[in-house]
């Protein structure tokens, strides 16, 4: 009876050892991903729509995050005003805006067969795109709030906020829990539940 209550101690102190070792390389692990989170520098590149990651200590770019979407079969192009880490190091906030910062518009023209004695006497008309000839469509672009994993540097969330505002910067609280960002054409500012978006 004793050997076996002996040997059950043993078998629980092991146990209780293990998951103590287990429980340290967690807290280790997490540490590891925070200083390599740390190490990273977050840079917007207005020009090309992309987010440069720049290694803090060799300062060599280790990465370039396209912003660009597909937006009904068509690929739009973000510009980038500002890049936050929040406070937590768990995500990368930026304030993306479309890359004309207004509507983008398609418009679809049917095209005309031409004749040539129609070119010889000058009986072609000539129709300008803005007179509303053809079908036309539109598309509006949202200017974006876009939140990245700083683990993988992937885009993990496209937040819409609306067309034609001009998001400039954007900044987290202390607890990482609120993103405000603002609209410099619009004049407005935005809280945003960060733990929620």
């Amino acid at each position: 009876m004793k050997t076996k209550i002996i040997g059950t101690i043993f078998i629980l102190a092991v146990l209780a050892g293990g998951i103590f070792l287990l429980s340290g390389k967690d807290k280790e692990t997490t540490k590891k991903l925070e200083t390599k989170v740390g190490d990273k520098i977050y840079v917007a590149v207005e020009e090309t729509g992309e987010i440069a990651v720049i290694d803090a200590k060799d300062r060599n770019v280790i990465k370039r995050i396209d912003l660009s979407a597909e937006i009904g079969g068509i690929k739009i192009g973000f510009m980038p005003h500002n890049v936050q880490v929040a406070p937590d190091n768990k995500s990368v906030w930026v304030t993306a805006n479309a890359m004309d910062m207004n509507k983008e518009k398609i418009s679809f023209f049917k095209i005309q067969k031409v004749y040539p004695t129609q070119l010889l006497f000058g009986m072609l008309g000539v129709a300008r795109a803005d007179e509303g000839h053809g079908e036309e469509g539109e598309i509006k672009v949202n200017d974006e709030i876009i939140v990245i994993n700083p683990l993988t540097d992937k885009i993990i969330r496209r937040i819409d906020m609306g067309t034609d505002l001009h998001l400039s910067h954007i900044s987290l609280s202390p607890d990482s829990r609120y993103a405000i960002a603002a609209a410099q054409t619009k004049g407005i500012v935005y809280k945003i539940n960060a733990k929620t978006y």
